[in-house]
Parts: structure tokens; sequence; C-alpha cells
């Protein structure tokens, strides 16, 4: 089996495992981004073409998802990034991922695997004595057409995560951090 061919099945199956991920290409000329759901479980998560491995372990002090990115190619690896609330290829070359104030710097991020630097999107906009990071809490859903649909709460000490997986802390912002807004029915 040639390598393409292993890689689309190992797509496959991981969409199989994960749900409703959507890992094709958008019908868009000029857009080179896929669309889907956001993985937020433990992992090793490849990119499109097979030159980076995203892994996504728990971390045992704290139980929050610690990411790790590595080129296949040279074996360069990223600084461990903690408390990753969800992680998304946008490209081959570019992980999209969101962190949780708990135990990480929160916000929306972008990783450039190739220049092994994190490009941040949206940061807090909510400090307190207690989280000097920034207290919002930011969770990936989804990335579709180059938006990126998120779940969001400036304070992650006074959200209700009962109802926080709902339309009431859905937002949107485009990729280069301009039009963040909620999501409107």
């Amino acid at each position: 089996m040639d390598t393409s061919k292993k890689n689309r099945s190992r797509w496959l199956l991981l969409s199989l495992v994960i749900g409703s991920i959507s890992l094709f290409p958008i019908a868009c000329i000029g857009e080179p981004f896929l669309s889907g759901s956001a993985i937020d479980q433990s992992g090793s998560f490849v990119s499109p073409k097979g030159g980076y491995e995203a892994s996504l372990g728990v971390n045992i002090d704290g139980g929050v998802l610690t990411l790790n990115i590595v080129s296949k190619s040279d074996g360069r690896r990223s600084k461990a990034i903690d408390d990753v609330t969800g992680i998304f290829w946008i490209s081959e070359n570019k992980l999209l991922y969101t962190v949780s104030p708990m135990y990480g710097i929160p916000g929306i991020f972008v990783f450039d695997c190739k220049k092994m630097k994190t490009e941040r999107v949206l940061g807090p906009k909510t400090f307190r004595k207690r989280r000097p990071y920034g207290a919002d809490y930011f969770e990936l859903k989804e990335f579709v057409e180059g938006k990126i649909y998120f779940y969001y709460s400036p304070d992650v000490e006074l959200t209700d995560f009962y109802e926080f997986r709902t339309k009431k802390y859905l937002y949107q912002i485009n990729l280069d951090g301009t039009e963040f807004k909620k999501v409107e029915d």
C-alpha cells in the first residue's frame, strides 16, 4: 500500500473513531484549509500529509491534556503545551488549538510546524489575581471555511459547565483574529 493510501486509511479510521470529523479539503480555490470538528481526546494525530504528529496525553499531575508536536522528518519537537481543550489540523504544517486557564495560558492558537512557533489568534479578556494569565475558558468546536467555532466563557470560575457546550457559549472568529463574535441563531 503506498503512503498516500495508508494515510487516507488512517484518516478514515480516525473519522470513524471520533465520529463526525470531516477531513476533506474545502472546495474553495485558494483556501488550503481543512474543515471539521476538533479533537478533544488523548491520542496521536498525524497531519494531513503525514509530516507531523500531534500527541495529546493526559498529564498525571493535573489530569489535563498536554500537547506535543513532532516533525517526522527531522524529529524537532514543540515545547509541551498544557491544558489543551481541542486541536485541529488546518493544513499540513499548521495546527489550531485552544487552551484552558486552569493549568495553561488561555486562548486560541495556531502552531506553525515548519517554524516551530506559535501565534495567538485570540487571547483572554478577563484577568484575576488568581489567574494572572487570564481567566477566560476556550474550547475548540470546529473549523469551517476559515472560521473558528469555539465555546467561550470570559471567566472559568463563573461558568456553568452543565450548559457550556451549548449555543449560549458558542462564538466564532476568523483565523486572522478578526470578527470575534457570538454565534446567533
